[in-house]
């Protein structure tokens, strides 16, 4: 749950299927399906947009918010005010098969001593992400150690 940076005065939170914003009286969707019971996987804008497990998420700015996936095992972005949802880590989703890039993500946290960088945990690991240009599809790259 954090303060809705787009909305100030309501806050924002998961259900496990959906990210929801509320100011106390009544809850908006912004992606996702509340009522949806089970697995999926779909992106798309607002309630087209499927999520398996959301375990946690981080605003990035009051445009983008990243959801972690417990089910399908990879991270989305949220692009508001449209709320259109896309990956931005490769394989998604894992439970269609594939693997996902993460065993198990729990949280994603900024590196408050340089904000391109995000730490996402996972079953007895953390992994450090970079960002890069915003404008390009595929926002996330590993850390390989190499510079």
């Amino acid at each position: 749950m954090e303060f809705d940076l787009l909305n100030p005065g309501s806050i924002i939170y998961t259900d496990f299927n959906a990210i929801l914003t509320t100011d106390g009286i009544e809850s908006i969707l912004i992606a996702g399906n509340a009522s949806f019971e089970g697995r999926g996987y779909r992106n798309g804008a607002g309630s087209l947009a499927v999520f398996d497990s959301l375990r946690s998420f981080l605003q990035l700015s009051k445009k983008e918010i990243i959801v972690v996936e417990l089910g399908n095992s990879c991270l989305r972005m949220i692009k508001r005010p449209m709320n259109m949802v896309s990956d931005i880590t490769k394989p998604c989703p894992a439970w269609n098969g594939h693997a996902g890039p993460f065993l198990w993500p729990n949280f994603v946290v900024k590196d408050k001593r340089n904000l391109q960088k995000l730490f996402v945990t996972e079953r007895r690991a953390i992994r450090r992400l970079i960002r890069s240009n915003l404008s390009e599809k595929k926002i996330f790259y590993w850390l390989t150690g190499q510079r």
